[in-house]
């Protein structure tokens, strides 16, 4: 009988011990699953700024070609 309760209280022990895994793999991929989403939203804002940055860049290039074309009105 003893042996019976022993096993029982042992197969007990385990399953606590299966439970508090799960809940701590539970914990670990809600963790990962947020993080996952910092990464896409920095991800995106970096692909927002190169963007706006591209824009920029073929903003003033236009502008140096107009101040090239303004320059040589006055070249003589």
């Amino acid at each position: 009988m003893r042996d019976i309760a022993a096993a029982i209280q042992q197969m007990a022990s385990g399953s606590h011990r299966i439970v508090a895994s799960v809940k701590e793999i539970d914990r670990i991929s809600r963790h990962t699953a947020d993080q996952t989403h910092t990464v896409s939203a920095a991800g995106q804002e970096q692909s927002a700024s190169m963007e706006q940055i591209a824009a920029s860049s073929q903003s003033l290039s236009q502008m140096a070609v107009d101040l090239q074309t303004t320059l040589k009105k006055f070249t003589i």
